[in-house]
């Protein structure tokens, strides 16, 4: 098995016009034509939410603030780097900004909005850091909700992570642009960022790791953005591997030095603010490192995903046995 051919296998595409781009986006409208009711972002008032063109998230020169209420996608999705982990096919983060100054009860009457408005048709879950919906069908999103600040200038994140309700300087468009501008020069970016997040998180299950030392996944597009530097350039087997390895002994090197993964130039606070035991989250570095060093690559995979890979193989060996032999004969 080839880390290549698992990275085609997870990897999710991103607004290509294909079904599962379209069936998220229809969810992601559900969403919408909730929070664009009269009543449920602010008492008497209806909003109408439209959607920010996510190639001006990439552009300096175009802001949110002052564009009205609007929705993108943020993450892994918006950047390239979204997997397929377990039974999902797609996971995504989606922003929804709202252009004037809120009071912090929003998130809960957003929750209890859309909770009453499925009324068991899906999951909705109030968490910590954003409004979780499971839409039963392998599509699940995590939308984050934002405002504008009191002086107008920028914008502000609605979250419980403290522990109380509260709301912190955010610039999520930023976070897009300089992610998606760091994986933009190498072929090996986002290959290696998506096998290094997958491999994690199935190492983090086989080995029972607890919720809270597990690793976040924006930790490793994070920690690439701040400091890994692939020396290879062309996207081939050999370079994914070694670039891996690398990656992962960057990852535990950091760990080690630093105990904690945060960005002041994009506001994101640390993202290892749940973790309790270090040793945990070096465990499964070190089972990745192991595993990816010794080529045993099922053994960091989920059953479907590696007969999946399998699968794919035959039917491409099929292909090229049954095409045509093209020349000439005499």
């Amino acid at each position: 098995m080839k880390l290549t051919e698992i990275v085609e296998e997870i990897a999710i595409g991103y607004m290509q016009n294909d079904p599962k781009s379209k069936k998220l986006a229809k969810h992601v409208d559900e969403v919408k034509e909730i929070l664009n009711r009269k009543g449920v972002i602010s008492k008497g008032r209806s909003f109408n939410f439209q959607n920010f063109p996510q190639d001006d998230l990439r552009s300096e020169s175009k802001s949110i603030l002052n564009q009205g209420s609007v929705i993108f996608y943020q993450g892994s999705y918006a950047i390239h780097t979204a997997i397929m982990f377990g039974d999902y096919f797609v996971d995504a983060d989606v922003a929804f900004y709202i252009d004037e100054f809120i009071d912090l009860g929003i998130r809960e009457r957003i929750f209890e909005a859309l909770k009453y408005s499925f009324d068991g048709k899906y999951v909705v879950e109030l968490k910590k850091p954003c409004i979780t919906i499971d839409f039963g069908d392998q599509y699940m999103v995590d939308i984050a909700i934002y405002s504008k600040s009191s002086d107008g200038k920028s914008m502000r994140y609605h979250n419980c992570i403290g522990g109380t309700e509260t709301t912190t300087a955010a610039v999520p468009k930023r976070i897009v642009s300089e992610f998606s501008n760091y994986l933009s020069n190498n072929e090996l970016k986002r290959p290696v960022v998506r096998l290094m997040k997958y491999f994690t998180k199935n190492a983090s299950n086989y080995l029972r790791i607890e919720d809270n030392d597990k690793i976040p996944s924006i930790s490793f597009i994070l920690l690439a953005y701040l400091e890994y530097r692939p020396t290879d350039i062309k996207y081939n087997e050999d370079s994914v591997k070694r670039e891996l390895i690398a990656f992962a002994k960057c990852f535990k090197e950091y760990v080690v030095s630093h105990k904690e993964l945060k960005e002041e130039h994009l506001m994101i606070t640390n993202t290892f603010y749940k973790v309790s035991n270090f040793d945990k989250v070096l465990q499964v570095i070190n089972e990745v490192l192991q595993q990816v060093q010794s080529e045993n690559y099922a053994s960091l995979m989920t059953s479907n995903h590696v007969e999946a890979v399998e699968k794919r193989r035959e039917n491409s060996e099929s292909s090229r046995n049954t095409a045509p032999l093209m020349g000439t004969m005499g």
